[in-house]
């Protein structure tokens, strides 16, 4: 396609001075490039909302980040660990509708997937102005395993900073095509929870400023006084975390424990090589399947990226967000980087990708195999997720998704113990069980959390259960024992009782948990 003309989606080449950024299109082009089809919808809902069901069914265990959740969203604070808190306060929301269990901890995570893909779509729209280009690039995260599967498995936090992120540099091309101060007030709130998802977000935010102020539109959008409006915003939203920040000095040391890895030597060139494997991981296998079915898309790029209006500023932010990476690995002192830490930077690397492909009757047909192979490892991430706990048998791998935690609570709750307050010996164990028990309070211990003194739940409660992992510790941890004597009961005076269950789907391995009952302070 020459130069100078447009392709709309469903359309045909419209020949008007389709140019790079910041060179305005017809107002119709832009209503039929950004116009989704509703299939696109139905699809994503339907894929996530599977999801959701096969999670409900497979396993009423959690996993750690979703013990995690379930724990620390039953407090409303500015602030719980080393990693920031919205995700906790959207839990916490969304349990004081659905109940704090496994449906609205899987709820919450097929909402923020369904968001994420759904808004890739809607960039893909933006960028490569074609139905069939766009939907290729959305189900390309279907090849991201950190994504497809990590995601669906574990994350909260870089599950939710990659739908801000998404949603971010969506509000910044709908930006720059037209600019109101609703437009750049979305924008401010955007960064605030982007910021208040996981810290890393900055690096995406720094990354595409400085790719804005390379380009004449990006400069134009950025020197406007109603930026000011969005620093306003942005800042009247981060205030009360970033006071809350300054008081909890040790959660900046928690973060930068993070980053390192001791084991590891230090130094630019070793960083580097991690960084390069580390993207190299993340981006496996579609950048195998896409140079395997479109070889040519790489070369095409450097001509079609004066055709497609937003796609400069795509390429100049990619090529920021390494250099940006290496800097922060350096002043860090970081050792290593993590595949997950790289979903909010590189997400919009399938777009690009996408860009370069010229739509011919040959490529059409490329692409219906993409989708094809797409939709394939979709399907194959769902029937493992469906068939990994019923198969453990014969696989041998068993997981926490295997423990009885419903049929232990169910245990408990026939010894008639009335006690309000559960401590446990590890924060999964007291994350599970407050999904089964959700008038209780419950709290297990982890080094960064930030929560309520044990000792103050235990003075205000009407009893306590200390209930602890046998088959770890076959007698009362002294962790767990600590807390109740410094409140003033006396757990060493109560035999423990012993509860098990096998495993789910196991005849022969077992789960066993120790259990005191103590009664509250006031009734010692």
């Amino acid at each position: 396609m020459p130069p100078g003309q447009v392709e709309v989606p469903g359309g045909p080449i419209l020949a008007r001075p389709a140019s790079r950024l910041g060179h305005p299109l017809s107002m119709r082009t832009r209503r039929l490039a950004r116009r989704p089809d509703p299939r696109v919808i139905l699809g994503l809902g339907a894929y996530f909302l599977t999801f959701a069901l096969v999670r409900w069914l497979i396993s009423p265990a959690l996993e750690l980040d979703e013990a995690e959740q379930a724990l620390l969203s039953q407090w409303w604070q500015w602030g719980y660990s080393a990693q920031p808190p919205l995700y906790t306060w959207l839990q916490a929301g969304l349990n004081a509708i659905v109940g704090p269990n496994l449906l609205s901890l899987s709820l919450l995570r097929q909402a923020l997937l369904f968001a994420t893909y759904y808004l890739v779509y809607l960039v893909g729209l933006r960028v490569l102005r074609r139905h069939d280009l766009a939907l290729a690039a959305t189900l390309s995260l279907l090849l991201l395993p950190q994504v497809v599967w990590e995601n669906q498995r574990e994350h909260t936090h870089s599950l939710l900073v990659l739908t801000l992120a998404a949603a971010t540099l969506w509000q910044v091309l709908r930006l720059l095509e037209q600019r109101t101060l609703s437009g750049y007030l979305a924008l401010g709130l955007l960064g605030a929870l982007g910021l208040l998802a996981k810290y890393n977000y900055a690096l995406f935010a720094a990354a595409l400023g400085l790719a804005l102020l390379s380009l004449p539109a990006g400069r134009r959008l950025l020197l406007d006084l109603r930026l000011a409006a969005t620093v306003a915003l942005a800042l009247l939203v981060l205030t009360p975390h970033l006071l809350w920040l300054l008081e909890h000095a040790e959660v900046g040391a928690a973060v930068a424990e993070k980053l390192q890895n001791q084991a590891q030597p230090t130094g630019p060139a070793n960083g580097f090589g991690r960084l390069l494997l580390s993207t190299l991981t993340f981006l496996t296998p579609l950048w195998l399947v896409f140079l395997g079915l479109f070889p040519g898309a790489p070369a095409a790029l450097a001509a079609r990226r004066h055709q497609l209006p937003h796609i400069d500023l795509l390429l100049r932010y990619l090529a920021l967000v390494w250099p940006l990476l290496m800097l922060t690995l350096w002043t860090t002192d970081a050792d290593q980087v993590k595949d997950r830490w790289l979903q909010p930077l590189l997400f919009v690397v399938p777009i690009v990708l996408f860009a370069g492909v010229v739509p011919t009757p040959a490529a059409q047909r490329q692409l219906r195999w993409f989708r094809a192979l797409a939709l394939a490892a979709g399907l194959l991430v769902l029937l493992i997720g469906a068939l990994r706990i019923p198969l453990a048998p014969w696989t041998g791998v068993y997981t926490r998704l295997h423990q009885p935690i419903a049929e232990l609570a169910w245990e408990i709750d026939a010894r008639g113990d009335r006690a309000n307050l559960v401590l446990t010996d590890h924060y999964h164990l007291a994350g599970m069980l407050r999904t089964r028990w959700p008038h209780r309070r419950t709290l297990g211990p982890r080094a960064d959390y930030l929560l309520p003194d044990p000792a103050t739940l235990i003075a205000a409660a009407d009893g306590v259960l200390l209930i602890w992992d046998a088959g770890r510790h076959p007698d009362l941890p002294t962790a767990l024992a600590a807390p109740a004597q410094a409140a003033g009961l006396m757990p060493e005076a109560v035999a423990p009782v012993y509860l098990s269950a096998p495993l789910r789907f196991s005849s022969d391995r077992m789960f066993q948990l120790g259990l005191i009952a103590l009664p509250g302070v006031e009734h010692q």
